[in-house]
């Protein structure tokens, strides 16, 4: 799209040197897809703008929350309340326009007491493409790009050089040497079905139901990171549902069930993969097979599954991290840097797991559910195969385990990369926005489109200080100063996280190194981990201090929606409202969630204190709430 510039004029003393802007609609988009993510990126301007003038204390103020506004697409909403969120919070007192020459003893003071042009935020969301995103996009998916290995480190580079072409006035990398977990993808972790009868057959192997994306270059076969490596044999199999403390303490109750000599199959959901391995450990197990169950995973009204639509098919292995903790484990409360102590793997005060784990789709575990003896589980435990669930802890008479694991651990290099657009008023107040960079594989939503949101998002900001000159005959009339005329109040730092995957290990070092500094100046912070992941509403979670700055942003975006706007759903808030309401909060406001962890704010808001929010473009799940 074509980009709106300003056409600042700075007339003499008749004409008291004001800015003609020129404004432009923003024009019609391609798709469905390109006018969400520019609908988001407007919604991130103006919740950006609404934050920059508003004290804390008016933030925490609901009240006078008035219910109405629209909905707009998807990826493009979430650019601009990226914009709108950072633009917010930093925009701020703006030096907007300038009604007479200003005197150099009290230019500070004017830009510190003049109020916020909205012009700037206008310009902002104008800027804005979605096209831009597109192609951040692309490029950030090309490869797999798991932390700590070449792909990684290339888009560290990438990223360096695109901020530095925005103009941002620092760009820096900070390293750091954490504990990484990875397979051996020459010898895959696998769990084997064995036939013992005359001899040694193997009748199952798990990883011939792998994703033919395993087989392509670059891709980490299925794993679940730090657990140990190793072999189990055994002919004990027991189905533990969810695997969470009553699920064994009913099998150990109602059946006597006694785990010491037995793996456990259990499905993903309810709590995190790395509980499900620590309480199965507390049990005496001797190894856990994950699966992703199609009643958790797909739904029971359409049998189709990906690539004909976006449920998970039999092959879908979830990779991820079994680590319990938060940051890098062996430097527990200090940052890894080069000079620090490190604890051994064995005596790390945050545990690592003790018995070795693998995830699989549920084509593979249905081959292990299969050869199950034993009751029938409870109605409740049931998945949605189509078998019948047993607990087991036998098997088919013959047949055994084996489970091998190849995953080991290693310290290595994991980079931040953090870009700070500094601030004109308040230089020393920050305003983070960021998102991790690592993924296991191609990473296209988590958490590459939050990434491709915040590059478009630092492009425009970048963009606007470059242009906003301004030729101004001060003081002096028979000659011009040039002055800027818009940088942000505060200065706009964007962090691009390494090694979330694993535990939030990039953030909550950097946390650690700069608790002091960070505590005593960071504003807030603005989590993009996922920027679409569907494109029915606006979701939002947060600390109280960001809703008032949430709810005026989404008001500020119109509905892309015709069918919405008839309903009289003009803006992102009615759908956001409409989609979400917050039916016990007694007013007529839309649902924001609270901030528990999982994601990059975790060290800045339950570490140092930081206010933050995390915000998405969401499908129609209401009634999972």
């Amino acid at each position: 799209m074509s980009q709106s510039r300003m056409s600042p004029l700075c007339l003499h003393d008749t004409f008291r040197a004001h800015c003609m802007l020129s404004h432009s609609s923003l024009p019609p988009t391609p798709d469905t897809g390109t006018r969400d993510c520019r609908r988001l990126a407007v919604c991130y301007v103006r919740y950006f703008d609404d934050l920059c003038n508003t004290t804390m204390g008016d933030m925490s103020s609901i009240e006078d929350i008035s219910s109405t506004k629209q909905r707009r697409n998807t990826t493009l909403v979430l650019v601009v309340i990226a914009v709108a969120i950072v633009g917010g919070f930093t925009i701020g007192i703006l030096i907007g326009r300038f009604a007479t020459c200003p005197d150099e003893e009290n230019a500070k003071y004017k830009k510190s007491v003049q109020e916020a042009d909205s012009t700037i935020a206008d310009l902002l969301m104008q800027s804005i493409s979605a096209e831009k995103i597109e192609v951040n996009l692309k490029h950030l998916t090309q490869s797999p790009h798991i932390a700590g290995r070449d792909r990684d480190f290339e888009l560290v580079a990438y990223l360096k050089s695109k901020f530095t072409e925005y103009g941002l006035d620092s760009v820096k990398s900070t390293p750091y040497q954490v504990l990484l977990s990875y397979p051996d993808n020459e010898n895959p972790n696998t769990v084997l079905i064995v036939n013992n009868t005359g001899g040694e057959t193997i009748v199952f192997d798990s990883t011939s139901t792998e994703s033919n994306v395993s087989q392509l270059e670059g891709v980490i076969r299925p794993f679940l990171a730090y657990s140990p490596s190793g072999i189990v044999n055994t002919s004990k199999l027991v189905y533990v549902n969810y695997g969470r403390d009553e699920d064994f303490e009913f099998l150990r109750t109602n059946y006597s069930m006694i785990f010491n000599d037995s793996i456990v199959i259990v499905r993903y959901g309810k709590i995190f993969r790395g509980s499900k391995v620590e309480i199965a450990a507390r049990y005496g197990a001797l190894g856990v097979i994950i699966y992703s169950d199609p009643a958790d995973y797909t739904w029971s009204e359409d049998t189709r599954y990906f690539p004909d639509t976006w449920w998970l098919p039999p092959s879908g292995a979830q990779r991820g991290t079994l680590y319990t903790g938060v940051g890098d484990p062996l430097t527990p409360g200090y940052p890894s840097i080069d000079t620090a102590y490190r604890y051994n793997e064995s005596d790390t005060p945050l545990v690592l797991p003790t018995i070795p784990a693998h995830a699989m789709g549920y084509g593979g575990a249905e081959r292990f559910l299969k050869e199950m003896q034993g009751a029938e589980v409870p109605k409740d435990w049931r998945g949605g195969l189509n078998i019948p669930y047993r607990l087991g802890p036998g098997l088919t008479p013959g047949l055994s385990l084996r489970m091998k694991v190849t995953t080991t651990n290693s310290i290595r290099r994991v980079d931040n990369v953090i870009a700070t657009l500094k601030g004109d008023v308040e230089p020393d107040r920050y305003v983070l926005l960021g998102n991790h960079r690592d993924a296991w594989v191609y990473g296209s939503i988590d958490p590459s489109s939050g990434t491709a949101v915040m590059m478009e998002v630092a492009r425009a900001m970048g963009q606007l200080v470059k242009e906003s000159e301004v030729i101004n005959p001060c003081v002096l009339p028979h000659r011009f100063i040039t002055l800027e005329r818009w940088r942000p109040r505060r200065s706009i730092m964007f962090c691009s996280w390494g090694a979330e995957e694993y535990g939030l290990l990039g953030s909550n070092e950097w946390a650690e190194q700069y608790v002091k500094s960070l505590g005593a100046r960071a504003v807030a912070y603005v989590n993009i981990d996922i920027a679409v992941e569907g494109n029915n509403s606006l979701r939002a979670a947060g600390t109280p201090l960001m809703y008032r700055a949430l709810y005026e942003a989404a008001k500020k975006v119109p509905n892309p929606s015709e069918a919405e706007v008839s309903q009289n759903r003009r803006t992102v808030y009615d759908t956001w409202v409409h989609s979400f309401p917050w039916t016990s909060s007694g007013f007529d406001l839309p649902f924001v969630e609270e901030l528990g962890s999982g994601s990059d704010f975790t060290a800045l808001l339950q570490f140092i204190g930081i206010t933050s929010s995390d915000i998405s473009y969401t499908y129609d799940w209401v009634g999972e709430l």
